[in-house]
């Protein structure tokens, strides 16, 4: 979930709940994914329950990020559906690039395939960015992967954010320090394969990252 129970007693204030009166007590805890993310980073939403009451809702960046603290209220502006920033252009398999109009490249199912497409209605893994050129402020285009669950998105984020297993996604060298090498993904993320027909749990993105 990230953060302790301070911090999260403080995310709660923020969208006028209190939880102080339950530290030190047994509570329950529901967590489910969103489709929103947390500063680049796909979040998770979590409640907190005590005698069959909501006590709390809160969202925290899904474990295996390393943003801290991670947990934001449930009403903070820096928790959002990804978007494609304005005059980006993002590659999305064979279709035709996404954009903020079309939405973030996101998997759907076709019949027996799995590929990629444009959609406000995304839902995890999404693609908001292809490149350095898509980003602004010093972030930087990341390939967001944890052990846990392989490639999760494509975004912009802070570049101290971008760590192993993660990788920064690039088009040409120059957009690589000079120690890494711009190229193929070499081990591919989990759930992506760069085959035209990969097995239906897949689908296909092609794309680039810095690596040794």
């Amino acid at each position: 979930m990230g953060g302790g129970w301070d911090i999260k007693s403080t995310v709660c204030q923020q969208a006028d709940y209190d939880i102080t009166p339950l530290a030190g007590k047994t509570v329950c805890l529901l967590g489910q994914d969103m489709t929103q993310e947390c500063q680049g980073i796909p979040a998770t939403a979590w409640v907190v329950m005590n005698n069959g009451a909501v006590a709390c809702m809160y969202k925290a960046v899904r474990p295996g990020f390393s943003l801290a603290p991670g947990v934001y209220a449930a009403n903070d502006a820096n928790c959002a559906q990804p978007t494609i920033a304005a005059g980006a252009s993002v590659a999305c398999g064979g279709s035709s690039p996404c954009t903020s109009a079309s939405g973030p490249c996101c998997p759907t199912t076709n019949f027996m395939d799995v590929v990629p497409r444009c959609s406000a209605l995304c839902s995890s893994p999404t693609i908001t960015c292809d490149g350095p050129e898509d980003c602004s402020n010093g972030s930087v285009c990341c390939s967001l992967e944890s052990a846990a669950a392989g490639f999760v998105a494509g975004s912009c984020v802070s570049a101290a954010e971008c760590v192993a297993p993660s990788r920064v996604i690039c088009h040409q060298q120059t957009d690589c320090p000079s120690s890494q090498q711009c190229a193929v993904p070499n081990p591919m993320p989990a759930y992506v394969s760069p085959y035209s027909y990969p097995e239906p749990v897949y689908w296909k993105v092609a794309y680039q990252v810095c690596a040794p």
